[in-house]
């Protein structure tokens, strides 16, 4: 707090809140135990010697973060004798030895906690990740006590299963002080387990998690438990696609900020601030990594920072994974600092009498059906809505299918859910016939898939619409309609818009400051689903789908609406000499 160590503000946050709790904290029946906190923390050293990198063999002392981190763990107690915390959100850049510290800590709580029966898991999102968990364990298990010529294993009396890396549990028979056989192992996170009963739960590389309800199964399990269970939960900083990572890593923000309380969590995120620039100042990289130059050399960080002067690619990566920036997926199609800036809110008086531009992206049974609208102002500046339904009936089972929290987003209005397993055709038709009925509408781009019932059910909707075929073809009456090409369709026709026009007007708009979208989550997840790929020339790009993440349907309606009002297309040509009756 004081500046000596440099660090960054959630990091700076959970500084501030461990003291302010020494101050506060027995008031809501907290209490500091530092006697319990030095026990822990000496154990380390005392018990456990370092297996890899440039400290092997070496005293397992702790590194800051972890000094932190135990301490608060275990010297924070309630006042009926039980441990404050039963979670903790470790977030830091690589290679700050988070899971050599998780696998020593399931060692510790297994064997010297007195915790009857204990089972300990190490997951994470597949079998090769838990087990680096379980390796790392199996490894100090293996190594040599300090200043004893035993390994921890028969100094402790644990019992490894499995041989080598392939070490699968961990087992201490406590039978004799009346614990009973005590169990540390790794599973998946889609392992199938029957009844855990987890004292621990040690997760790792949250952020590469595709499953939602796996992180709900173990969080629901170590809540039921008595006693003092612990979730130990280590990421990286995920990236916006990574739906599981991005939500706790958001709540566990705002835990460490002060923001939210939270007395049963711990958090500390280790991350540079907005505004700091790692690839040109060295001077911030140890906010997002507090052990640098003890498990990373600082000389490793500056070949990869010199490698990503030149690669926008790598740069984003680069930025995530080591520095803790919130950035987009590595092959997006656009840089997450561009997309935010152009995120925020729009005026409604403001749009009324603009020209505006609407695009329909329509759904098939199981996806999202998208309505976007854009209008323009006079100094060409684009203002951007989008309307999105699901349909109501199958929408808990595509949240985990898509890794989207929809009810969520249906609880707080970003997206509506129709009745049944469908959505009908009259959701978007009414909608646009709202839009049309309160706006300036000149037209809408739509996707000519599955447009004949959005026609029928405008009919029925009260909604006059007619079919643009080109500059020289007579206008109809009512909303104009002008087709959009998906994919590469439509370059060489006229009364077409097309795909690459589309995308190059989008990225143009974004670029240049000249676009406003109206912040949604669902149109957050479309962006960062959405990769592009690249034809003969280029300069052309369209929406890759089958490389896409997950839906897309908002960014798609989004580049119809704006290639339509960035075209020239007014309507067709006039049906015959205007009469004037006097």
């Amino acid at each position: 707090m004081d500046g000596k160590i440099t660090a960054g503000l959630t990091t700076i946050g959970a500084a501030e809140r461990h003291l302010r709790d020494l101050k506060d904290g027995p008031k809501r029946g907290l209490h500091w135990d530092l006697n319990a906190a030095l026990h822990v923390v000496n154990w380390y050293p005392t018990m456990l010697t370092i297996t890899a990198g440039a400290k092997a063999g070496e005293p397992f002392h702790l590194l800051p973060p972890h000094m932190f981190a135990t301490g608060s763990l275990f010297g924070w107690k309630r006042d009926d004798g039980r441990r404050r915390f039963r979670t903790f959100w470790f977030e830091t850049g690589k290679g700050q030895a988070k899971s050599p510290w998780m696998a020593a800590t399931g060692l510790y709580m297994m064997r010297f906690c007195g915790i009857p029966r204990f089972e300990g898991y190490a997951v994470a999102g597949t079998e090769n990740q838990s087990g680096i968990v379980l390796g790392d364990a199996a490894a100090l298990c293996r190594a040599r006590v300090p200043d004893e010529e035993q390994t921890l294993e028969q100094y402790a009396g644990y019992q490894l299963r499995g041989t080598g890396d392939l070490t699968w549990q961990i087992e201490w028979d406590g039978s004799d002080e009346g614990l009973g056989i005590c169990k540390f192992r790794n599973v998946s996170s889609g392992s199938s387990i029957s009844g855990p009963r987890p004292s621990l739960v040690a997760g790792d590389e949250i952020h590469e998690w595709d499953d939602p309800s796996i992180l709900e199964m173990w969080t629901a399990a170590i809540m039921k438990m008595p006693g003092d269970p612990l979730m130990l939960l280590g990421t990286n900083t995920p990236a916006s696609d990574q739906i599981i990572g991005t939500e706790q890593s958001d709540y566990y923000t705002m835990v460490a900020k002060g923001e939210f309380q939270d007395d049963a969590s711990l958090a500390l995120i280790c991350t540079c601030d907005e505004g700091d620039d790692p690839l040109a100042d060295e001077t911030v990289w140890r906010k997002a990594l507090p052990a640098l130059d003890i498990t990373y050399p600082a000389a490793n960080v500056r070949d990869e920072v010199a490698k990503a002067q030149g690669l926008p690619g790598k740069a984003t990566t680069l930025k995530r994974l080591f520095f803790g920036f919130r950035i987009g997926v590595a092959d997006g199609w656009i840089d997450l600092d561009l997309w935010q800036s152009s995120l925020g809110v729009l005026d409604e008086d403001e749009l009324a009498g603009l020209p505006c531009w609407l695009g329909l992206d329509l759904s098939s049974r199981k996806d999202l059906t998208a309505l976007s609208a854009v209008w323009e102002r006079p100094d060409g500046h684009l203002l951007a809505r989008i309307y999105y339904w699901t349909p109501g009936a199958t929408i808990m089972q595509r949240e985990k299918v898509d890794r989207a929290p929809y009810t969520q987003w249906r609880d707080k209005g970003f997206l509506v859910a129709t009745p049944g397993p469908t959505i009908p055709k009259a959701w978007p038709a009414m909608e646009t016939k709202r839009m049309v009925d309160r706006y300036n509408v000149v037209g809408m781009a739509y996707d000519p898939a599955q447009i004949l019932d959005f026609e029928e059910a405008c009919t029925e909707a009260g909604l006059n619409i007619w079919k643009y075929e080109g500059p020289n073809e007579p206008a109809g009456g009512g909303l104009m309609m002008v087709r959009h090409g998906q994919g590469w369709k439509g370059l060489d026709n006229p009364a077409l818009l097309n795909m690459p026009t589309g995308v190059k007007a989008l990225e143009d708009a974004i670029l240049n400051g000249k676009l406003t979208i109206e912040k949604n989550p669902v149109t957050n997840f479309c962006s960062a689903n959405m990769s592009l790929a690249p034809g003969a020339n280029p300069d052309q790009k369209v929406p890759n789908r089958r490389k896409a993440r997950g839906r897309i349907d908002g960014m798609v309606a989004l580049i119809e609406a704006i290639n339509g009002a960035r075209s020239s297309i007014t309507g067709g040509a006039s049906a015959g000499p205007e009469i004037i009756i006097l």
